[in-house]
């Protein structure tokens, strides 16, 4: 599967990457990757999907229908959600915060939306 590759190549270039998914909105992960046992990827998935939701239907609320990125920062790691604009589904990305770059990870999620858009459609 091509999305499959597309994260792939996000994730060959994130250090600090943990874990990666690509989700609907009904929360059901289309591809996913963990790079370690101890991560719960499913249950991040589950989680994640209700704030993406939540935060969508907040952007609604105030008329902004604009596509949602945001980050969420914890004690050890970042989590990064990334809508794909024109469709259902978004990107989480899960960083470790000792040496996992932010910056970078939107960068390439931004650089990769097209391609993932072209295969979602």
């Amino acid at each position: 599967m091509q999305l499959d590759n597309i994260l792939e190549d996000i994730g060959n270039e994130l250090v600090g990457l943990e874990c990666y998914a690509l989700v609907g909105r009904d929360g059901l992960a289309l591809t996913q990757k963990s790079l370690f046992p101890d991560v719960d990827i499913t249950s991040l998935i589950v989680e994640f999907s209700t704030v993406f939701n939540a935060t969508k239907k907040a952007g609604f609320e105030i008329n902004d229908e604009g596509a949602l990125s945001s980050i969420h920062s914890f004690s050890d790691h970042h989590i990064i959600i990334h809508e794909i604009p024109g469709t259902e589904f978004f990107c989480i990305v899960c960083l470790r915060t000792s040496d996992g770059n932010i910056g970078k990870a939107k960068y390439l999620l931004k650089k990769f939306e097209q391609k993932l858009f072209e295969e979602l459609a």
